[in-house]
């Protein structure tokens, strides 16, 4: 399955699960972005719930929670019409051209 069509499918379940009750728009004047910013949040949960299966050492617990932040992101980038494959396509190829460590170190 490619990302296209993983990103489709993730939206098209969030939206038969309710997640969705309107279409928002991004960046349209006077637009409420408080739903976008929980979109972020709900991401963010799943990170933080990634964090916990490996502090702990729960491979099977972190791997299912990395499928959340994907499956999560899929939703929000369908939700505002982002191609996230062709998105993901150029960024590697910004990331590629940039120095080691783009330019630091790892601490």
């Amino acid at each position: 399955m490619i990302l296209s069509e993983i990103t489709r499918l993730a939206h098209a379940n969030a939206c038969a699960k309710g997640f969705h009750e309107y279409k928002p728009r991004f960046g349209q004047p006077g637009q409420d972005t408080r739903h976008i910013l929980s979109w972020l949040m709900l991401i963010t949960t799943e990170v933080a719930e990634a964090a916990e299966a490996a502090r702990i050492g729960d491979f099977t617990n972190f791997a299912e929670e990395c499928a959340d932040i994907m499956i999560r992101l899929a939703d929000l980038c369908a939700s505002f019409e982002i191609d996230l494959e062709a998105e993901v396509v150029k960024k590697m190829a910004r990331n590629a051209a940039r120095p080691a460590m783009h330019g630091g170190k790892l601490v």
